[in-house]
């Protein structure tokens, strides 16, 4: 995985390319809490060829990645510098089930034990 960051300033754009199967961009909440519709800095995000998609701040979406090397575009199209990050996650999500069940075999094991110890965390 491998992680950018960004301050971009208003009208201003970046592009940079994913070698991952799989991305996720996240434009940070600077404006502070906000129960109703997010407000402050608006970033549009691009593939060439592919689906666009606007973000304002606290939003976030997945990228999907259909070959090695897609540059991605980031735009800020609000009146505010944005401050950002994408994860250029490097793998797939497609997870074999034998990975599930070694995993709940191990967690069945260690509450068993701890109820058996008395000592749980």
């Amino acid at each position: 995985m491998t992680l950018y960051a960004s301050i971009l300033g208003t009208a201003k754009a970046l592009r940079q390319s994913l070698e991952g199967r799989k991305a996720y961009a996240h434009v940070i909440q600077t404006s502070g809490y906000n129960e109703w519709q997010a407000t402050g800095a608006s970033v549009k995000f691009s593939t060439k060829g592919g689906d666009e998609v606007e973000l304002r701040e606290g939003d976030g979406a997945y990228v999907d990645v259909k070959k090695k090397g897609t540059v991605l575009e980031a735009e800020n199209v609000g009146d505010r510098a944005a401050e950002l990050l994408v994860f250029d996650l490097g793998i797939s999500f497609a997870i074999p089930p034998t990975y599930f069940y070694g995993i709940h075999s191990l967690v069945t094991t260690a509450l068993l034990h701890c109820e058996q110890q008395y000592a749980c965390l």
